[in-house]
């Protein structure tokens, strides 16, 4: 059974959280960002994250608004989509992600790992058309029997 897909992006600049996320409703959902090292460059060339460091919760409207920021730089990242603000919770299995309400996480790591959890096939088949249509490198499903989440 498919749980997830995982892949490699490149490693630049660009919006790649939200070319991940084309194609999928994310207004339906409460996201939540555990972690994060996105950075974004100012006129100035200084550089500052993506998502504010004081806030950890966001409306799926404000969250669009945030990924749709012309050009960030990801290092990591670990971002769920949750029904509703109801039980939000760091998730450390995936039977914690089984067991909630949280319907996505996506997990970046050393910039070009990304490893991507859903409860729905809509959703799966999305994100690897998207995969496919950016020309991901390496794209396979994680499937529930060859890889249990474990984050730490």
């Amino acid at each position: 059974m498919e749980i997830g897909i995982k892949f490699q992006i490149p490693n630049k600049w660009g919006n790649l959280i939200e070319d991940i996320l084309c194609g999928i409703e994310l207004t339906e959902y409460i996201w939540k960002i555990s972690e994060d090292e996105v950075y974004i460059e100012d006129n100035t060339e200084n550089y500052g994250f993506l998502f504010p460091q004081n806030e950890d919760i966001f409306r799926g409207e404000e969250f669009i608004k945030i990924i749709s920021f012309p050009s960030y730089y990801t290092v990591s990242a670990n971002i769920q989509a949750y029904i509703n603000k109801d039980n939000i919770f760091d998730i450390k299995t995936y039977y914690d992600f089984k067991e909630s309400n949280c319907q996505i996480i996506i997990l970046i790591v050393d910039n070009i790992f990304v490893s991507i959890y859903v409860k729905t096939n809509k959703i799966l088949e999305r994100i690897k058309a998207n995969a496919l249509l950016k020309k991901y490198e390496q794209i396979e499903y994680i499937m529930y029997d060859n890889d249990k989440m474990i984050l730490n």
